[in-house]
């Protein structure tokens, strides 16, 4: 995946204007950056060719001609937005499911559990996470039978609570967006 930083419009407080924003008709997503400057990524359009490895080794340093895709089409949104004639960004990789829905589960060999799948997006979901995991592993080590009476992870600022089921290695693939955007 590849991501561009390109200087936002000349005289705009992008930190105080600019939501972020996925446009899927342009297949971009674009959001404020630190120092005035804007973050493009790609919303994986039908028209772009999405890269699949099999080791993460294979993985070619720098940015390709998609980032210019990406600030071209980004361009097309926002209204004096430089081209740049340098490019700045990054190019990194990300694990997915088939679904684009993590797996948080125990595995088949005792004591350890998986959190994974995340697909580059679930950073923001951190402390969630980590209460999944705690939840899955206090009960599951503690004989829960997670397999067959999936978990309730309640809720802390709401009334209600997320069936961990949904997030199980067994799980049947849910029907999503087959993107980062669910």
């Amino acid at each position: 995946v590849e991501v561009a930083y390109v200087n936002g419009p000349r005289g705009v407080d992008l930190d105080s204007t600019l939501p972020g924003v996925a446009d899927m008709d342009c297949g971009i997503y674009f959001r404020p950056q630190a120092g005035g400057q804007v973050l493009i990524g790609s919303a994986e359009p039908e028209c772009d060719t999405l890269h699949f490895l099999n080791s993460a080794d294979e993985l070619k340093e720098g940015l390709t001609d998609e980032w210019t895709n990406l600030v071209y089409r980004a361009a097309l949104r926002l209204p004096g937005l430089e081209i740049p004639n340098t490019t700045s960004g990054l190019s990194a990789l990300y694990d997915a499911t088939p679904d684009w829905v993590p797996i948080y589960d125990r595995t088949s060999l005792g004591g350890f559990y998986s959190l994974r799948g995340t697909s580059g997006n679930q950073f923001k979901n951190g402390p969630v996470i980590g209460r999944i995991g705690a939840t899955l592993i206090e009960n599951c080590e503690n004989g829960h039978d997670h397999d067959n009476d999936p978990l309730l992870l309640p809720f802390q600022y709401a009334s209600g609570s997320l069936e961990l089921g949904m997030f199980s290695r067994r799980r049947e693939n849910l029907t999503t967006s087959g993107t980062v955007f669910g």
